[in-house]
């Protein structure tokens, strides 16, 4: 079995919409160690569904991939762990952390975190036919009376996971009660194989307290990295990367110009990028600057994404920065349609100006 160093490194969360090929290599630019795809349903690519199969593109030559998996039927997901082998993943992720409805009246994502003991039996069916390492991926519990995490981590390490990562909340709290890393680090008390952490790390000095607190073994990073890429570059630098309004709009057609080499520059190419850059952009609008210095004291009191502080004052007085961060949705739409259309920055600009 293919041996995968999980110590110390930085892990782009599997993220549906949000894992697509052009956001993964961005997030492998700024210093993802380990990028992972978007959750594709094993009983789809079973079935031959070919949309369900380009999520198994791997990012990059160079870097350590993982394809995640939604599962429930063991030769179905044995089937499924080998397309993601015949196309080049590095490791499987089974996913037991997905909240939302679709996924688990399927009897997968969270749904499988009720039955301990049958989902470790999936676990090691996938391990005994698997050429590659298996990781899973689960939540504290069902609900807050069903925090059963320790439990399932232990039945896991038994089947032959090579690691876990816990998101630190319920199925039941989805993103509304801050991550639990008490319980990420008695997890890593408990089992010998690799922790993972995952949960609220929006700042390099999160990263860090995270994982002082914990003793985990490496970082998984979801919606801090969509809101800014950056993120990465920031934890392995130790310090913030305020970026200007140009610098921002570097990245945004850097990113632009990557959709249009993924989906196609031509007009139809261009019309399947624009709904999911603005989406994008319903993430990026979210990004303000948090030095260490004005903001470690409050990201104590509130790690929560929705419960930051205002932007700064002074972003009020810029009209691009003030387009750039709005939360209006047809600015995001506006947005993707003119970095998906515009090159030169300078153009970009006016046009970004015209929305005000």
């Amino acid at each position: 079995m293919k041996n995968i160093d999980w110590k110390n490194k930085l892990i782009l969360a599997p993220l549906t919409k949000g894992g697509n090929l052009p956001f993964r290599r961005l997030c492998e630019h700024f210093g993802a160690d380990i990028t992972i795809s978007e959750m594709a349903y094993a009983y789809k690519l079973f079935q031959g569904d070919r949309k369900e199969k380009v999520l198994l593109r791997r990012t990059s030559k160079s870097g350590v991939f993982g394809v995640q998996l939604a599962a429930e039927n063991l030769g179905v997901a044995i089937e499924a762990c080998q397309m993601a082998i015949d196309e080049g993943a590095d490791f499987i992720d089974l996913n037991c952390g997905c909240p939302i409805n679709d996924t688990v009246k399927r009897k997968m994502g969270s749904h499988l975190l009720q039955k301990p003991k049958r989902l470790a039996k999936l676990v090691e069916g996938m391990v005994r036919h698997s050429s590659i390492p298996i990781t899973v991926k689960i939540r504290s519990g069902w609900d807050e009376k069903n925090i059963n995490a320790i439990e399932v981590a232990k039945e896991l390490e038994s089947a032959g996971a090579s690691a876990i990562t816990l998101h630190g909340r319920t199925r039941s709290q989805r993103y509304s009660k801050k991550a639990d890393w008490d319980l990420v680090a008695r997890i890593v008390q408990e089992i010998n194989i690799p922790v993972i952490g995952n949960g609220d790390i929006l700042t390099f000095y999160e990263a860090e307290q995270k994982k002082e607190k914990s003793l985990c073994a490496s970082l998984m990073i979801g919606r801090g990295a969509l809101i800014k890429p950056w993120i990465f570059k920031e934890i392995k630098e130790k310090k913030s990367w305020e970026l200007s309004t140009q610098e921002k709009i570097e990245v945004y057609s850097q990113f632009a110009e990557s959709m249009k080499d993924y989906f196609g520059h031509d007009d139809f190419g261009i019309k399947r990028a624009t709904p999911i850059l603005a989406w994008h952009f319903s993430f990026l609008s979210k990004y303000h600057p948090l030095s260490k210095e004005k903001f470690e004291m409050q990201s104590k009191e509130h790690p929560l994404m929705q419960t930051r502080l205002d932007y700064p004052e002074e972003w009020n007085n810029d009209p691009l920065n003030k387009i750039l961060s709005s939360p209006n949705e047809h600015h995001h739409w506006k947005l993707s349609e003119i970095f998906l259309n515009s090159k030169s920055p300078k153009k970009i600009e006016a046009c970004i100006l015209q929305l005000n």
